[in-house]
């Protein structure tokens, strides 16, 4: 496949191929006349990438990865190199997934306490709102002081 083929496929651009290229993220086949060509084992590559990249693996850290086998003398070697890498992967993706379910928990418990908003008719401020017996249960909601207004200066 050509490199115009191979982005439309996956759904990026040309100068992100390129960039993972410079990055030794992958090393397509050239043809005699220097163009690059991509087999579907180097597509499955890309699409790993993408999916990896996507979940906040650097790509860095991917590239690391990706010149291991190259660098190591062993098999043993390589594959705690390799595991070493992948739990700590692990370990930062599951970090990530508790801030996530974290964040996701406070969105969930603002928009059911909002409800009691619901059909008010006063304005929205920080001095109309005070005396709502609402807000309190409001503002222990971490969103919620992103979108209750600043006291003026």
């Amino acid at each position: 496949m050509k490199i115009g083929d191979v982005a439309r496929e996956i759904g990026v651009s040309v100068s992100t191929l390129r960039f993972y290229e410079q990055k030794a993220l992958i090393s397509p086949g050239r043809s005699e006349g220097g163009t690059r060509n991509y087999s579907g084992e180097d597509l499955e590559r890309f699409k790993a990438i993408q999916a990896f990249s996507a979940a906040d693996v650097s790509l860095d850290t991917l590239a690391n990865l990706a010149a291991i086998r190259r660098r190591s003398r062993t098999g043993d070697a390589a594959s705690k190199a390799v595991a070493a890498i992948l739990s700590r992967q692990e370990n930062a993706i599951e970090d990530r997934i508790r801030q996530l379910q974290s964040t996701l928990a406070d969105l969930k418990t603002a928009q059911e306490r909002l409800q009691a908003c619901h059909g008010c008719r006063k304005r929205p401020t920080r001095s109309t709102c005070a005396a709502c017996t609402v807000t309190p249960t409001l503002l222990a909601c971490q969103i919620m002081h992103v979108v209750w207004d600043q006291e003026p200066a």
